[in-house]
């Protein structure tokens, strides 16, 4: 406290609380006016204003004092009318306020005015004078019960909260009608829409149905749509496929059995309205039908579309379609017939998983899908299906006449080795794909085919062909050169590890530079070697049972001969790698 205090009035006390204590008790309304309009704090000025009586004082610190909270109350200090020249007259952020006070009863006409005419914001930057009014309006048209007033704000009212407001509690059919159809804003008529009686209303429900520009009106009056003649002219006609639809779900299928079929055909239409017309369906011979012509769309996207990255596939016939037809000659005709071939390998692949015809019948089907469909990927599906055991020849014909790599390579893994060893021989050289060459590579009889082996180890593009061909060799010179020479260092490990010459083999492990991402070398690959060929036969024994690393048993393992101990091996080995070349070993010693 200051010392000059003391001598003041405590309505003058210089800390502000002292003051506002001081004003709440002062009844003199000269010092309040006053203090109102000039004490420094805003707090104290409200006390002052709250005992204030006059009226053209009040309704000038409405308008200027510089506080919010001030000047609403002087607002609401005031005991005239409030009119709206009073709140125009109001400053900008006091109005939204000010607007709340008003009493719809009496100003009403004011508010709708203001309602639909005021742009000026409040006190909050979300917060306008329209709005204030608006929610005045809405509250008072919640408690209406007069249906005249209603209907006027439901026909009338401004913003379209008001009219939305008013037709929730409008009853007039035929004003609702109308404002389903036209009101400008598009929640108003769904609203109205709403609250629409089925019963009375089901041609002009149709009409909305079809034409209205907002969904949620199109949805609703389709929900309350009941006549079938409507139904079906809504999904005929409807703009959206959201509202076809959600029409066609409410149709009846047996009725419109012609309009689900033409609609399922209809290969330019959208996708998941034939699907949910088709899922209507039950009649196995229209399913087939339907099924014959239908075709995948797909869609692109900016991506690498050569490869297929960046396509969507939207295929129409699903199994659970496929599961409605019983007939065999329909299943049957589909796979040969169907213009999709997505829908004839579909239909492919359920007649293999379901098993419906008998064993010889389903071979003699994918014999001739192997042969003569259009589709690369239908015949490669069939050709993995077909038993070897019963077409060897058709194999045979097809790894020299079928263009689809996938296919041939199918075909040469299922031919019996012992049977077309001059056909291998001939696609070894020939194929212009390298996966089948070396497919064909591995069925070759080593005993039968050096020099053929020799001059693909040399001389074929493929690294992977060279690779197998070299681990069918047994010319130790040509091994050697290999080791030594050729570009690719996968081919030149796999001659290292065939390898028998140390002298080439210490070249090898003193010369070759090629190291790959995990550390294993070419140089390693020689080393190893070296010590497992030096080995003596107990020695080679412990060093594939308990060398530390890997690569090192693994390499004792292909020179063992003691067919127990690779058994143990293949047993118990950790390593998968190592297990699997002593099973490898294993068949290879019993072949000899």
């Amino acid at each position: 406290m200051a010392f000059m205090d003391l001598f003041k009035p405590r309505f003058k006390h210089s800390n502000s609380r002292v003051r506002e204590e001081a004003v709440k008790r002062l009844k003199d309304q000269n010092l309040l006016k006053h203090i109102a309009k000039n004490d420094e704090i805003s707090y104290v000025r409200e006390v002052a204003v709250e005992k204030l009586k006059d009226q053209k004082l009040l309704l000038d610190i409405a308008k200027k004092d510089e506080n919010y909270w001030v000047r609403l109350k002087a607002w609401k200090q005031l005991a005239g009318p409030k009119t709206l020249n009073g709140i125009d007259s109001l400053s900008r952020s006091t109005r939204g306020a000010a607007v709340e006070e008003l009493d719809p009863e009496k100003w009403l006409d004011l508010l709708i005015d203001i309602a639909k005419n005021d742009k000026e914001g409040g006190i909050f930057p979300d917060y306008t004078v329209r709005e204030a009014a608006e929610k005045k309006l809405k509250k008072f048209i919640e408690i209406l019960e007069d249906q005249k007033q209603i209907a006027n704000f439901a026909k009338n009212g401004e913003p379209k909260s008001v009219r939305k407001t008013a037709v929730l509690k409008l009853e007039d059919q035929e004003l609702l009608a109308d404002i389903a159809k036209n009101d400008l804003d598009a929640f108003v008529r769904e609203t109205a829409v709403r609250k629409l009686d089925p019963s009375k209303w089901q041609e002009l429900l149709a009409d909305i149905a079809k034409n209205d520009e907002y969904y949620e009106s199109n949805i609703e009056a389709v929900r309350k749509l009941r006549d079938q003649k409507l139904l079906a002219d809504v999904v005929k006609n409807a703009g959206s496929w959201r509202i076809q639809k959600s029409a066609i779900e409410k149709i009846d299928a047996n009725k419109w059995q012609d309009l689900l079929l033409k609609i399922a055909k209809n290969n330019d239409g959208d996708m998941s309205v034939r699907r949910i017309a088709l899922d209507k369906l039950e009649d196995e011979r229209i399913i087939a039908e339907i099924a014959k012509t239908s075709k995948t769309k797909i869609s692109e996207y900016p991506a690498d579309t050569s490869t297929g990255i960046g396509r969507s596939f939207y295929t129409l016939i699903k199994k659970k379609d496929l599961t409605k037809i019983s007939n065999k000659k329909l299943l049957e005709d589909i796979v040969k017939n169907a213009i999709d071939p997505y829908v004839r390998k579909n239909t492919v692949q359920f007649l293999g998983e379901t098993k419906i015809l008998n064993p010889s019948k389903w071979q003699n089907l994918l014999a001739d899908i192997a042969k003569n469909d259009k589709d690369k990927e239908v015949r490669e599906y069939a050709v993995r299906k077909l038993d070897q055991s019963k077409w060897q020849d058709l194999l045979a014909w097809l790894t020299k006449n079928e263009k689809y790599s996938l296919s041939r390579q199918e075909a040469v893994n299922k031919l019996n080795p012992g049977k077309w060893q001059d056909l291998f021989a001939d696609i070894a050289k020939n194929d212009k794909d390298h996966l089948v060459r070396l497919n064909a590579v591995r069925k070759l009889n080593r005993n039968k085919w050096q020099n053929l082996l020799s001059k693909i180890a040399r001389n074929d593009k493929d690294s992977g062909v060279r690779t197998v061909a070299v681990m069918e060799l047994k010319d130790q010179k040509l091994l050697a050169d290999i080791a030594k020479n050729d570009k690719s260092a996968e081919v030149r490990k796999a001659a290292v590890e065939k390898l028998e010459d140390r002298e080439a083999l210490n070249w090898v492990a003193k010369n070759d530079e090629y190291t790959d991402i995990f550390g294993y070398s070419v140089r390693k690959a020689a080393e190893i070697r070296i010590r497992v060929i030096s080995a003596k036969p107990e020695e080679l024994v412990k060093i594939a049972k308990n060398d530390k690393d890997q690569d090192i048993r693994k390499a004792a393992v292909e020179i063992l001969e003691d067919q127990e101990v690779l058994a143990w091996i293949a047993k118990y080995d950790e390593s998968s790698m190592v297990r699997e070349s002593s099973y490898d070993r294993i068949k290879e010693l019993k072949r000899k």
